[in-house]
């Protein structure tokens, strides 16, 4: 039924297992190649405290197509520069499906849902739980884009779509709550304004 559920029934079994819980889980998209360090490097993110961290999603051989280039710049600026700034701001990263590495004890709790777009969900419930996503701009992955039009059509307009239902239902629980403190006000406003 998709990435989501797949993961939450993978998730099911592993917090149920008979070997114990890992301290944390790394989500990687089937198609990606995984930097070397790249294990090493979010441990050492884990160490620091970091419960939850978003690597660098790169895009794959860039040069195939004009089509892939387009969106290797495009992803450049969202899932290296933005988060890069968000990272320097004190601000929660995002997520971006691929590339995650997520302490086990709040994937117990928050789950992973069976949405279109599970890593926008999960981000904000984390935001809303008080959870920051660090960016571990030195622990990079590539993975491959749409090399056609109509692939990479899509392909967005299945992100987009579910950016929107997410944004339908969850920016006003963002957006509410007068009583809460100003820095957790400005947190879960930043997080709206990027659905």
């Amino acid at each position: 039924r998709g990435k989501g559920p797949a993961i939450g029934w993978w998730l099911a079994r592993l917090l149920d297992g008979p070997d114990g819980r890992p301290d944390a889980v790394v989500v990687i998209d089937a198609d990606t190649i995984v930097a070397p360090d790249f294990l090493r490097v979010a441990d050492a993110h884990l160490a620091r405290g970091e419960r939850v961290v978003q690597a660098h999603y790169a895009v794959r051989d860039p040069d195939r197509s004009w089509l892939v280039a387009l969106r290797a710049a495009a992803l450049y600026a969202r899932h290296y520069q933005r988060p890069l700034g968000r990272e320097v701001m004190g601000a929660s990263a995002g997520l971006f499906g691929n590339g995650m590495v997520i302490a086990t004890d709040l994937l117990a709790t928050h789950g992973m849902s069976g949405h279109l777009v599970e890593d926008i969900e999960l981000h904000v419930a984390l935001v809303r739980a008080g959870e920051r996503v660090a960016f571990a701009a030195d622990a990079r992955i590539e993975a491959e884009m749409p090399a056609t039009l109509e692939a990479a059509h899509a392909q967005q307009l299945r992100w987009e779509r579910g950016r929107l239902s997410v944004a339908r239902r969850r920016v006003p629980e963002l957006l509410g709550g007068r009583g809460r403190p100003r820095a957790v006000r400005l947190r879960h406003t930043e997080v709206a304004i990027d659905q």
